[in-house]
């Protein structure tokens, strides 16, 4: 039975063609190759390529099931080309797909696979590539892309974790502000209206709420629209991640919530370290790596000097305890890591305990966010109600 075959070619002035035919198998549609004058460099049945999802984008998520698809495929012991091959056949976004269609033939050219992936697949962060360079070059690859994953799928939970902190939060201020709204929009008018008639001098407190409310009532619609303008405009302003990263760094100095940032960003940099000497990288390239992957800037720049000590023959625990907030215990473990030769174990270990405490610190965060939640918007009702209350008692001293 025959089958469709794509196929990439040097032709005999060695242009690059690439093309379709039809051939009964593999060895079929390279004898048809040469018979036209070309010299195959990459052929793939049809049937190979990736299904394509509904979605064009491919997520952080498709990028770590890739990478786990393959290092258990290499793991199992499939050759390289054969493991691109089978993780085609799964259901992929579409620019994902076209991906591994390029990285499968660049690699069937002989290519080297970590500069291949770096090239076909983007959207991968630094440190997967080094990765994959180190065991592509030690013959470790399953080993490495299985810790590349690992390590992206940490990120994504501190990402989630981080947006499901933030979600609750921003569900407790939509429903303050539509209780506001409502108080100002119904409750306010109406007793407005009773107050039409009646010659009374109302507190200033009184004056303020019923003008206000009265002031929302017959503005409503502009209000909602500035507060639209306003919500895309931040988040536009928002968009670019500098900006999204000097925000967070202004929350550094935030009781709970800085101490919760500061926490995840030490353990996301050991447990990033740790990864890169585990796959034998040197050092300073994995403090390099480590430090593009944190989230604050000014940790960025004070791991930075870090890295600046250390190229100049100071120790990592040193340089650590210099320019750094870890704690006494993390800079004990580094450097018992240093003498023991274990460094990285022992920042493994620290990554745990980093980790763990980032998670109390967002709970306890998670925990204050709604009695305050709750006091807000029951200081505002309260202010509204106590309003209402000393106009009434300004008419009933009136009436009397």
């Amino acid at each position: 039975m025959s089958g469709d075959f794509a196929y990439e070619a040097t032709d005999e002035q060695g242009r690059v063609v690439r093309g379709r035919l039809e051939a009964a198998s593999l060895r079929s549609a390279q004898r048809a190759l040469r018979r036209q004058g070309l010299s195959p460099l990459a052929i793939d049945p049809v049937t190979t390529t990736s299904r394509t999802s509904r979605r064009t984008r491919a997520t952080r998520q498709d990028l770590v099931l890739l990478l786990d698809e393959l290092a258990t495929l290499l793991g199992a012991g499939v050759a390289l080309s054969e493991a691109l091959q089978a993780v085609q056949r799964g259901e992929r976004p579409a620019t994902l797909a076209a991906s591994l269609e390029e990285l499968s033939r660049a690699v069937r050219r002989g290519e080297n696979f970590a500069d291949s992936l770096r090239r076909c697949v983007p959207g991968l962060p630094a440190y997967v590539h080094a990765l994959a360079q180190a065991g592509e070059t030690v013959g470790t690859l399953a080993a490495s892309l299985a810790d590349a994953a690992k390590q992206m799928r940490y990120d994504l939970k501190l990402r989630q974790d981080f947006a499901q902190a933030l979600l609750y939060p921003a569900i407790l201020a939509a429903a303050g502000i539509a209780a506001v709204l409502f108080v100002f929009v119904a409750v306010v008018p109406r007793f407005a209206a009773l107050l039409d008639n009646r010659q009374v001098a109302l507190p200033w407190l009184s004056r303020i709420v019923i003008a206000t409310g009265l002031f929302v009532q017959a503005n409503l619609v502009w209000l909602l629209l500035v507060a639209l303008l306003v919500a895309v405009a931040l988040t536009a302003w928002l968009r670019p991640p500098e900006r999204r990263a000097a925000l967070l760094d202004h929350l550094r100095g935030v009781p709970v919530i800085g101490s919760w940032l500061i926490d995840a960003d030490a353990a996301r940099w050991s447990t990033l370290v740790a990864t890169l000497l585990g796959a034998k990288l040197r050092l300073m390239p994995a403090l390099a790596l480590a430090r593009a992957g944190v989230a604050l800037p000014s940790s960025a720049r004070n791991l930075d000097a870090v890295e600046r000590a250390v190229r100049g023959g100071r120790a990592l625990a040193d340089a650590l305890a210099a320019h750094t907030d870890l704690s006494a215990a993390a800079i004990n473990l580094v450097r018992v890591g240093e003498r023991s030769g274990e460094l990285a174990r022992m920042l493994a270990n620290y990554a745990d305990m980093a980790t763990r405490n980032a998670d109390a610190r967002r709970k306890r965060a998670l925990a204050l966010v709604e009695p305050a939640a709750i006091l807000a918007i029951g200081g505002i009702v309260g202010l509204v109600v106590a309003a209402i209350m000393l106009a009434v008692t300004s008419i009933s001293a009136g009436a009397v």
